[in-house]
């Protein structure tokens, strides 16, 4: 199963997320639902960290896992960030 949790700041601009696991329906190297899972939190990191004033860091340090927080945002990126949490949640 993969585990994913969403983290907000106090006005509910996206914060940091982190997934966890795999899903075991398929053998290895034909998994659909880790490679979708994959696809969707990557490019999220990917458009955050090419955004114009949004920093993060991030990190996959083994298969399964994913990590990223937003470290620095300035005010005009706000509503970006609720976007990019909008598109994760959904």
């Amino acid at each position: 199963m993969i585990h994913i949790t969403v983290e907000t700041d106090g006005a509910g601009a996206l914060h940091a997320v982190s997934a966890l696991g795999h899903s075991f329906a398929f053998e290895e190297g034909q998994n659909i639902v880790c490679a979708a899972a994959t696809v969707l939190l990557r490019t999220a990191a990917r458009l955050l960290s090419t955004a114009n004033g949004i920093e993060l860091t991030g990190r996959a340090p083994e298969r399964g896992r994913l990590d990223f927080e937003i470290t620095s945002v300035i005010p005009s990126k706000s509503e970006y960030l609720e976007a990019v949490r909008d598109y994760l949640v959904q």
